[in-house]
């Protein structure tokens, strides 16, 4: 989810140099030939409903009036639906971030699709009163449209251009999707004040991966005392980086017996700010260590401040659960399943709270944050040491080891250590035992959040399953062959 940063400074207009080669893939806008209707079937997978033809994103900084940048987002897409199953891939839905004042918008969209009438190739284009907006949430709204005349083995061709405010969020990249993939490619113009973690995953091959500089000359107009004091202007002589990764021949994503989520191997680029090098000033991180992340999160209201308030409200309930204020396991494990058992989950897919923990124990009802930030709490008050652990599950993907990337995480659970033993718990699910977490939580690593943010191994490997089954036959004469079987 995006984040906005107000920066000191503000860079208004752009100069721009002009380059020494052109666009690598200047693939034009319904340009099709009556030879992109021959093939029945594509080497790539003979069995495809559909595929790719081509996949072509550019994200470009701009200045836009009112100072600063934004980050035009161009694609162009192009797609040989081969037969109805795949007239699905012809839907079309855009997601687009609001927060304030800031907002993303589709400045503009061409999109047709093309068919073989007579021996000709026909095109028709999409009505522009066809394009339906809707709203997601409180942060999204998505731009929707469904291709017109689609018929077997017609070609859809879609170009738009996104425009958005938030100069720190470069749009993730998909290479590979539920259609195979003749070519896909990726174009990234950066301005050299900003330094971004480029985050690579996937298995395909790059066929092109460059990275190369090139001079800029920036107007630079920005506000002193972080924006309050006098204006200054200057020219900055600068490098804009460029990068290209490009891939063919991608197969499509399918689910394989054993595989934990899709989303953990799908190839793909994606993009983390790490700090802005403004003129005449220093490096300003924006991506922070796990010491200063964590750190941040026991300060939040909707997280780690929780932990301090005061829990008197549960000193009674907690003296009836244990009977006694002993910093023992079978307390722990009495603690642990008084609010897994009377604690109701409403969302697990959730980092933060977002109501106090004193109102989750009274209305008996929280989300999964909620739930074990409240076993924390408790833990604590009882003397034992206790820890919220935050991670990412298996169906919102992988989450790095070493980058603190919060908006990669969406679950928690808790450590308590006894006798120098951690043990690791969630009170959120009712059919878990002390120790013991759901299958969802194997997603590579945890960390805990403490003055000492240890990294926690959860590797879907490390869960052993076992099966038994047994079969036993006799030869009953009249009835032949009968016998009983068990499974466990």
């Amino acid at each position: 989810m995006p984040k906005i940063i107000h920066a000191a400074a503000v860079l208004c207009f752009l100069f721009f140099t002009p380059f020494l080669f052109a666009q690598r893939s200047a693939i034009k806008f319904g340009a099709i030939k009556m030879e992109d209707f021959a093939p029945k079937s594509y080497p790539i997978d003979p069995e495809a409903d559909g595929i790719v033809l081509s996949d072509i994103g550019t994200s470009q900084y701009e200045p836009h009036a009112k100072g600063g940048f934004n980050i035009n987002f161009k694609r162009h897409t192009r797609i040989r639906l081969l037969n109805r199953k795949s007239f699905d891939e012809a839907t079309i839905t855009i997601p687009l971030y609001f927060f304030n004042n800031y907002e993303e918008r589709i400045v503009k969209i061409e999109a047709s699709t093309f068919n073989v009438e007579n021996g000709q190739v026909v095109e028709t284009k999409l009505d522009k009163n066809s394009i339906f907006q809707e709203k997601l949430n409180s942060r999204y709204i998505v731009k929707k449209f469904t291709m017109p005349n689609l018929k077997e083995g017609c070609i859809v061709d879609i170009k738009y251009t996104l425009e958005s405010p938030y100069e720190q969020d470069i749009r993730t990249w998909y290479f590979q999707g539920s259609l195979p993939v003749l070519y896909s490619e990726y174009e990234t113009d950066i301005p050299a004040i900003y330094d971004f973690v480029i985050l690579n995953q996937g298995y395909h091959p790059f066929i092109t991966k460059t990275n190369k500089e090139y001079p800029r000359t920036y107007y630079i107009s920005y506000n002193e005392n972080g924006g309050s004091g006098a204006r200054k202007t200057f020219n900055l002589n600068t490098q804009e980086i460029r990068n290209v990764w490009a891939m063919e021949n991608i197969p499509k994503l399918k689910s394989e017996n054993f595989t934990t989520t899709l989303s953990n191997h799908i190839a793909k680029i994606e993009f983390q700010l790490s700090a802005i090098r403004y003129p005449d000033e220093p490096s300003k991180p924006i991506m922070n260590s796990w010491e200063v992340a964590a750190e941040q999160l026991l300060k939040r209201d909707n997280f780690g401040s929780e932990l301090t308030k005061n829990t008197s409200f549960f000193a009674d309930e907690l003296k009836t659960i244990t009977g006694n204020k002993e910093v023992t396991l079978e307390n722990a494990k009495k603690i642990y399943s008084y609010v897994r058992d009377n604690i109701n989950c409403n969302n697990h897919d959730a980092l933060f709270t977002k109501n106090s923990l004193k109102k989750v124990y009274q209305d008996k009802n929280g989300n999964v944050a909620e739930i074990n930030l409240l076993l924390s709490a408790l833990m604590n008050n009882l003397g034992f040491e206790a820890h919220p652990v935050v991670l990412s599950t298996k169906h919102n993907g992988k989450a790095l080891a070493i980058y603190p990337i919060i908006d990669k995480l969406n679950y928690v659970i808790c450590q308590v250590i006894i006798n120098n033993q951690p043990y690791l718990l969630d009170a959120s699910h009712k059919q878990l035992g002390f120790a013991k977490l759901h299958n969802e939580t194997y997603n590579g690593y945890a960390r805990v959040i403490d003055v000492n943010p240890l990294i926690i191994s959860l590797q879907a490997d490390s869960l052993v399953e076992t099966k038994l089954t047994s079969v036993m036959l006799f030869n009953a004469e009249k009835e032949g062959l009968v016998g009983t079987y068990q499974t466990y």
